[in-house]
């Protein structure tokens, strides 16, 4: 992974913060671009790693899973139009950027200590992972309100049921 690629998973990452914030439906495509994320992240680091790569690597992990719970749990769930829609909150927008400042941490510490596997690959594994425990936390919460989940349309159809 080459710097050029940063600029884009940061917008990739902006991109659904400013979605969720504005509102969206709870649903199972939530999944399909942390997933993308994590594998693509976990395919770019090549060759052997070293102790100090896995030790990173491990603690970065599980200040995702932390992320991902916490923003999971302070996402405001709603109903509009007779389904469960979700909502980011301030406290939602604290954690990413908690999330994002431990993350600049990691990397520069990584650095000074000799960690060989690339920051762009940790960073695609660890966002695109508390992301996913996000959705799941989130899809936990949603099915335990006993409320309708929008149900997953294309993109077509979706045109069609606005326009009604």
């Amino acid at each position: 992974m080459d710097s050029a690629q940063i600029p884009v998973i940061a917008a990739v990452v902006v991109w659904i913060i400013a979605k969720r914030f504005a509102g969206a439906p709870v649903g199972s495509k939530s999944f399909v671009i942390p997933a993308v994320m994590v594998i693509y992240g976990f395919s770019q680091m090549h060759g052997r790693l070293s102790a100090v790569d896995i030790g990173f690597l491990v603690v970065e992990l599980v200040v995702a899973l932390a992320a991902g719970l916490a923003r999971g749990f302070s996402i405001r769930l709603y109903l509009r139009d007779g389904h469960l829609w979700q909502r980011y909150t301030l406290v939602t927008l604290g954690v990413w950027l908690a999330m994002i400042a431990l993350r600049l941490g990691f990397a520069f510490g990584a650095a000074h200590l000799g960690a060989t596997v690339s920051a762009g690959a940790t960073v695609l594994v660890t966002f695109g992972l508390s992301m996913v425990i996000e959705t799941l936390v989130v899809n936990k919460r949603a099915a335990d309100t006993g409320h309708p989940i929008l149900p997953q349309q294309s993109g077509r159809d979706r045109r069609t049921v606005r326009m009604r």
